[in-house]
């Protein structure tokens, strides 16, 4: 396991409260990221975008809007999960 230090900006929160418990989602941007650490990470976003409770609680207005910011290979990654999520119901 190795550790990195990069410089980074918030550039969105948000706090909701689901089944009693109080959750804080924060948006980072980040300044001087470099590969592969930057693909690690982003890998890691695009299988979040499988967790109903989050994308729900985000707002598919906050998800588009992370997703344009993406590489053109990730962001048509992010679009083909969020079209395969269209067809079955969001669960809870």
């Amino acid at each position: 396991m190795s550790s990195v230090t990069v410089a980074g900006e918030v550039v969105w929160q948000q706090s909701y409260e689901e089944q009693g418990e109080r959750f804080h989602v924060t948006g980072v941007k980040f300044l001087t990221l470099k590969e592969p650490y930057a693909g690690l990470i982003r890998e890691y976003t695009l299988t979040r975008l499988y967790d109903d409770n989050l994308v729900r609680s985000g707002g598919i207005l906050r998800v588009l809007e992370d997703i344009r910011n993406l590489p053109s290979m990730a962001r048509l990654k992010a679009y083909h999960i969020l079209i395969k999520k269209e067809t079955k119901p969001l669960k809870g």
